[in-house]
């Protein structure tokens, strides 16, 4: 399947375990292909959620090389070294969490929004992950397809 657009993401991959204790931790894995200068130059500062914890964010050069972001106290955003058109942005971070009210009789996750108004997504996956084989029950809204 071919995208249209100057920036496409590849991939947008979350997953989320919860603890007995009322604790989550959500692990998310996002990559997108820059097609173009425009798109090179918007994109080039990333802004994790507040709480989160970078594991690996690069620039993933054409030619395979990988660029670390650049982090600097004076700003909240990492900057993507020499991002240009046919590198993609990679980034993997853990986001801690509060179970909310649920802590005993299970789990809440934050809405998912399976599709996004600013890029064309190419892959997109969720998975909730509770303990002792809690099994999650999803809501679905506004016609979601069902796999």
């Amino acid at each position: 399947v071919q995208l249209q657009g100057p920036a496409v993401q590849v991939l947008d991959h979350g997953a989320t375990l919860y603890f007995p204790h009322g604790r989550r931790l959500r692990w998310a894995h996002e990559i997108i292909a820059i097609r173009s200068r425009e798109a090179a130059e918007s994109l080039g500062e990333l802004t994790l959620p507040s709480e989160a914890r970078a594991v690996s964010v690069y620039t993933l050069k054409a030619d395979g090389r990988r660029l670390p972001a650049e982090d600097s106290a004076e700003k909240e955003s990492v900057s993507l070294p020499d991002l240009a058109a046919g590198d993609y942005v990679v980034a993997q971070y853990l986001e801690p969490g509060d179970n909310g009210y649920l802590y005993d009789s299970g789990f809440l996750t934050p809405r998912v929004f399976l599709q996004t108004s600013e890029l064309p997504v190419f892959q997109q996956r969720f998975e909730a992950f509770g303990w002792d084989g809690q099994s999650p029950v999803a809501q679905r809204l506004a016609g979601a397809e069902t796999r």
